[in-house]
């Protein structure tokens, strides 16, 4: 278990450093700069009206592989500046905190609260590599996904806590896509590629694995999401659309409920598409598109419609998004 090797959570920086407890703990207080967010933006960012119609978000954060900088984009999609968040797998809580396991073997998570230039914390797991972090938008348990050499497993943190309470191990190879549902559940996939869950958070014990139908054959891939009907969402690599299944029970998946697919333009036999993240209101998806003809870009598309993009974010080397507030299922 974590807490019993050492941890640690740094500011970004190292410019001070305490000792905050006899399990290793060290705490850094820096001075960091990044995109300056003005706490009012972050406000209506994190105001939702039952009287609008949102087709998007109200604020999209999206990492860029190859500068390895995480852009901040408003409503009217106006790129506000780069934060002090590395590309990686994005989590963000329904306050606005932003939760970054960066792109590359790297042993960290990098936490971000609004207004987002000021200082980061990161949560150091020595030994360790993180592969993937959610975050519960009800209770703010935090999941992240670990591997030590062919051991993987999954840790969860009661909010603000720096001592996990509880770890499962899991007998899996790689853990991506993590995605917690409405009864607070957390669902991710393995490299078969399966789909399997951990159930309790803090009192979390075993993993539960679940088979998806046979005919057709689905590929899917990460991240996994739960719709506004806590159903499960991804994207099936075999036909590079976009499935959205009933929730699981008993171990077992249903047929596809939906099928979206979305339309591309048109390039040169080598397109490649993944989704990226959903749309705060939960009736728009976010997918990056390559091809040797196109530059990469973030596109925004009906859900569970599909069809042609609403809008192209241009961003060479995008790799992943997230939005403020997320998806609540």
């Amino acid at each position: 278990m974590i807490h019993e090797n050492e941890q640690r959570i740094l500011n970004f920086g190292l410019l001070a450093l305490f000792s905050l407890s006899s399990a290793g703990c060290e705490l850094a207080v820096p001075a960091t700069s990044g995109a300056k967010v003005s706490s009012a933006v972050i406000a209506r960012g994190l105001q939702r009206s039952a009287n609008v119609q949102e087709t998007s978000r109200d604020l999209l954060i999206v990492g860029q592989f190859s500068t390895k900088k995480t852009y901040l984009f408003d409503k009217n999609d106006k790129k506000l500046g780069t934060i002090p968040a590395l590309a990686g797998n994005y989590a963000t809580d329904e306050q606005g905190t932003l939760y970054d396991t960066p792109y590359g073997n790297t042993n960290r998570i990098i936490i971000l609260d609004p207004p987002y230039h000021k200082e980061s914390t990161e949560m150091v797991f020595r030994g360790y590599v993180t592969d993937a972090v959610a975050v519960d938008p009800r209770t703010r348990v935090l999941a992240v996904a670990l591997q030590k050499g062919s051991q993987f497993s999954v840790q969860f943190f009661k909010h603000g806590s720096v001592t996990s309470c509880a770890t499962v191990k899991t007998p899996v190879q790689y853990i991506f896509g993590l995605a917690f549902d409405r009864e607070g559940t957390l669902y991710f996939l393995n490299a078969f590629p399966e789909i399997d869950s951990i159930a309790g958070q803090c009192a979390a014990t075993t993993m539960q694995a679940y088979s998806l139908p046979s005919s057709p054959a689905r590929y899917p891939n990460h991240p996994l999401f739960f719709n506004k009907n806590d159903d499960l969402v991804f994207l099936d690599d075999q036909t590079r659309t976009i499935v959205t299944y009933k929730h699981p029970s008993d171990g077992k998946f249903t047929q596809p409920v939906l099928t979206t697919t979305l339309q591309l333009p048109k390039g040169d036999g080598r397109d490649f598409q993944v989704l990226d993240c959903a749309s705060s209101s939960g009736t728009a998806i976010w997918a990056t598109y390559m091809s040797n003809e196109n530059p990469r870009q973030v596109s925004e598309f009906r859900y569970p419609q599909g069809g042609k993009a609403l809008l192209d974010i241009p961003l060479d080397s995008a790799y992943s998004c997230t939005t403020v507030p997320p998806l609540v299922p």
